[in-house]
């Protein structure tokens, strides 16, 4: 493999595959760099998403809808094109998500079932389908949602019976038979299969190149047959051939991400402001949007490491960095510190800023949102 010249956060990537759900999606992480935005830039499946297609055509979109295949096919992908789909206001032929409309990065409230399966938190998303929502819809989306508590799952199933005008249910698991069949009987199915081999190859050609690699067919041929079209686990492989061909990090945005992280976590706005100043003399052309990416990223990366014992994906530099001073993180904490970083992300997205003011608005967000939470 050899590099081709741009690194793996390439912001000029192809509109079809282009994360626009996230700004997390964009780090080093090839696989969720490169994840797709659209129908025609989804893997595979043509008869799932000519499905999907002719719900928005006849405009019929099921109020819940169950995504069901193994791991790495893109369930919650689609979930999330199908979010941007029904929430976009400037929607492109074919029903293709603009991509930069509130409704697109704004499009759905997700929960990680695994990571979060209380009844509560199924309760506190019910209460939300009550309450006005500045999208077109009220799109929730649970991931892996077989690992939802019995009592998780019975409030559920009580929402999708009661239903409510403008909202979606959209839910993806690999473990349907988990499911009651009541609950499942209240769900429209869809269910991804590997992709062929021929749209495996174009895909991974293209994310390869994108990301400034070139791979050979031969190469190609290897990563399918290694991992039997599970695009996800070529995806990871792939990147771990980008890293080796020395892919440079970002060593001031490494090193601003861990100091922001660290002083976000200790809770302490002392500790916040004082990092703010460093940032202000030592990375003062540093973007806040653009932080906002490794940021989200590595927190993502924090989370799963923390939750999934045996967690073998990509470490984040600075996470690396970041579990060497706290070795064992605290999972509710690092949740607080998501939804800090959620605030001061929509306190200066859409609205043209200096990177200091920029700095000013994040900082003054997070800091009302964690004295909130003490």
């Amino acid at each position: 493999m050899e590099k081709a010249g741009c690194t793996v956060c390439n912001k000029n990537t192809p509109s079809d595959l282009e994360g626009v759900f996230s700004l997390g999606d964009f780090y080093m992480n090839i696989g969720v760099a490169y994840r797709p935005r659209t129908l025609s830039g989804f893997c595979g499946n043509q008869k799932v998403k000519s499905i999907v297609l002719s719900w928005f055509q006849k405009d019929a979109v099921p109020s819940a809808i169950l995504l069901t295949g193994a791991s790495g096919l893109g369930k919650t992908t689609l979930g999330r094109i199908i979010a941007a789909m029904l929430n976009c206001t400037d929607l492109q032929d074919g029903f293709k998500p603009c991509g930069k409309c509130f409704g697109c990065k704004q499009s759905a409230i997700e929960l990680d079932c695994v990571i979060d399966n209380k009844k509560e938190s199924v309760e506190e998303l019910v209460q939300a389908c009550a309450t006005r929502t500045r999208t077109k819809n009220r799109v929730i989306i649970l991931d892996e949602v077989h690992a939802l508590t019995g009592a998780a799952k019975s409030v559920l199933l009580k929402a999708l019976e009661e239903k409510h005008p403008n909202v979606y249910w959209i839910l993806a698991t690999n473990e349907p038979d988990k499911l009651s069949g009541t609950l499942r009987s209240r769900l429209t199915p869809l269910t991804l299969t590997l992709p062929p081999q021929s749209d495996f190859n174009k895909l991974i050609s293209r994310v390869a190149t994108k990301a400034g690699f070139e791979l050979s067919d031969e190469k190609i041929e290897h990563l399918y047959e290694t991992c039997g079209a599970n695009v996800r686990m070529a995806l990871n492989l792939l990147h771990v051939d980008a890293e080796s061909a020395g892919v440079e990090a970002d060593a001031d945005k490494d090193a601003a991400v861990f100091g922001l992280l660290k002083a976000l976590y200790s809770f302490d706005i002392a500790d916040i402001v004082r990092f703010t100043n460093t940032m202000n003399s030592t990375y003062s052309g540093m973007n806040m949007i653009e932080l906002m990416v490794p940021l989200r990223a590595t927190l993502d990366t924090l989370l799963s490491k923390t939750c999934v014992p045996d967690y073998r994906g990509f470490i984040t530099p600075p996470a690396k960095k970041f579990l060497q001073v706290v070795k064992k993180p605290d999972v509710k904490r690092l949740m607080e510190v998501s939804m800090a970083l959620a605030e001061g992300e929509r306190a200066c997205t859409g609205i043209a800023l200096s990177p200091s003011a920029g700095r000013s608005q994040f900082i003054s967000a997070t800091c009302l949102y964690l004295n909130s939470r003490q």
